[in-house]
């Protein structure tokens, strides 16, 4: 089973690294949550979302 660790950073922040079951990295927050609540907070909205994501052709343009 996939796993999310929850670890501080250098800088003192939260963020979450999720595992697969091949135990390889495949994912990782792009910032530091002030708390450990917050990290988990963002982890339970990622688990809500995922099931109704939907998969998208890549294209050149880049949105921000």
């Amino acid at each position: 089973m996939a796993k999310f660790h929850v670890y501080k950073d250098e800088k003192g922040t939260y963020r979450w690294r999720l595992q697969l079951d091949s135990n390889k990295f495949v994912a990782d927050s792009s910032l530091g949550y002030k708390t450990k609540y917050d990290c988990m907070r963002a982890i339970k909205t990622i688990q809500k979302s995922i099931i109704k994501a939907e998969i998208c052709k890549a294209t050149n343009k880049i949105v921000i």
